[in-house]
């Protein structure tokens, strides 16, 4: 998968052509909005994670096509950072973790879904 300024694009190995990653039309508009998207991220949950330079996440499931959005909540100490996210990987355990500028590593925690922030001295820190 390659993300573009134009969407995501998924390559076809057998012919080596790019086509849009989905035919899905909320999906689409999803990733045609004029919020730029710094890195994602599939997860073996069938999850693409999607985080753009406004802090947001967006999150899709890939077996239905629902879009969750987490946006930052100045009012709630539990929702996603407001900095740019930078990288978005998985632990072994499949712990999902946001890397911000200025900040550092968020995890998000299910089923709750809330965001906290690590700190190197903790011993759950990805390495």
């Amino acid at each position: 998968m390659v993300l573009t300024q134009a969407g995501l694009y998924k390559m076809d190995m057998k012919n080596e052509k790019f086509y849009p990653f989905t035919d899905d039309e909320k999906v689409a508009d999803l990733l045609d909005e004029r919020l730029a998207y710094e890195t994602f991220h599939i997860d073996r949950a069938d999850r693409l994670w999607l985080g753009n330079t406004e802090g947001g996440v967006v999150c899709i499931l890939l077996n239905n096509n629902k879009i969750i959005r987490y946006a930052y909540q100045p009012e709630d100490s539990t929702s996603i950072g407001k900095f740019k996210v930078v990288d978005i990987f998985e632990d072994r355990r499949g712990n999902i973790f946001f890397w911000y500028f200025r900040i550092g590593s968020v995890q998000i925690q299910f089923p709750e879904r809330f965001f906290y922030q690590l700190y190197p001295s903790e011993p759950s820190y990805p390495q």
